[in-house]
């Protein structure tokens, strides 16, 4: 797996802006600092998704380049896994560390969590099986979007 090649492949494809790879793909920090500046070089915003072993003290000092990062919540191959609440973790040590990275969030998500996971400072969350498994999708996501919302503390 090649993330530089990757990227440069899709750079080409209309419309993209942005370009998300593992930083498990990668072999060294070089590795990920020559996608970044690849991206940022062709105006495209830089980001790195990190598996659920992945540290936040791995990454840290590459949040001043990157655009966002993505926390998977499982460990990436297949859907349907578990939501690892220790994810939770890392998205708001990152928000912590750095104030203006996007946050992003995939794995695992579904309606027991996803407030939870917006709270601990995900701006941007997947979802395929929490979705997929429904008979009314656009029930669902309405649904969801619903326990997005900021709740009234007035009425508690």
């Amino acid at each position: 797996f090649d993330p530089l090649r990757f990227a440069k492949s899709f750079s080409k494809v209309e419309n993209v802006k942005r370009i998300l790879f593992h930083y498990e793909a990668c072999g060294s920090d070089q590795e990920v600092l020559d996608v970044i500046n690849f991206c940022h070089k062709n105006g495209l915003e830089a980001g790195l998704a990190i598996n659920p072993e992945t540290r936040v003290r791995d990454i840290e000092h590459l949040l001043p380049v990157l655009d966002a990062v993505l926390v998977m919540g499982v460990v990436p191959g297949w859907s349907g896994q578990r939501f690892r609440p220790s994810s939770l973790k890392k998205l708001s040590a990152i928000r912590v560390l750095d104030k203006k990275v996007k946050l992003q969030f995939d794995g695992g998500v579904d309606e027991r969590n996803i407030r939870r996971i917006a709270v601990a400072g995900a701006q941007r969350i997947a979802l395929r099986s929490a979705l997929l498994k429904q008979e009314n999708i656009s029930l669902t996501v309405r649904n969801l979007k619903h326990l997005l919302k900021p709740r009234d503390r007035s009425r508690t």
